[in-house]
């Protein structure tokens, strides 16, 4: 489950651009979270556009409103299920978020005023559904791994690949061996 919040001033993307962000930055998360492009997964995934009016965002101490129209400010949190997010597959996430709107704009490469936080929301701090969600019943076999340094248990990458490519179905729901999860669109 990864939830993508765009924050732009109001008018910054037109329709047809969030159509394609919707996309690209599901995929810009997706792939390397999973290992591979993997579409069933993206019912995991939501995207929220949200503007602002001007005068109530602002960069270096002024408002926006008070810069002007060639201010462009934004900036994409992205909030993930704690896993295998080592600083390699981080870069590689954050690269591909600020890649995405560039693209989509028909810009060269992306403003030094888009900014990215990438949040790793703790196993046990996430819920859907009517109750806390986590990451260890997706594994195939139930098995835990410890992070490096964390002391607490972290699925590893390729058991985290293996059931995006091979749990999640038409319809949102994850099969494990034995078990039904229900994404209950979350």
């Amino acid at each position: 489950m990864t939830i993508i919040t765009v924050n732009t001033p109001t008018g910054r993307l037109s329709l047809e651009r969030r159509r394609k962000l919707a996309e690209t930055l599901t995929d810009a998360v997706l792939v390397p979270e999973v290992g591979q492009f993997a579409p069933p997964a993206r019912v995991g995934f939501q995207v929220h556009f949200v503007e602002r009016q001007p005068d109530m965002m602002a960069i270096g101490g002024r408002l926006l409103a008070d810069l002007g129209p060639e201010a462009d400010v934004m900036v994409i949190d992205v909030a993930v299920m704690d896993g295998d997010w080592r600083q390699e597959v981080r870069t590689e996430v954050i690269e591909r978020l600020l890649a995405a709107p560039a693209d989509a704009c028909g810009l060269e490469k992306p403003s030094p005023t888009w900014w990215v936080n990438f949040r790793v929301i703790d196993e046990g701090s996430w819920g859907s559904s009517g109750g806390v969600l986590s990451v260890l019943p997706l594994l195939d076999n139930g098995r835990v791994h410890r992070g490096e340094g964390h002391g607490r248990p972290r699925p590893p990458r390729r058991v985290i690949q293996a059931c995006a490519s091979t749990c999640v179905r038409p319809g949102g729901r994850i099969t494990v061996p034995n078990k039904a999860v229900g994404r209950g669109g979350g």
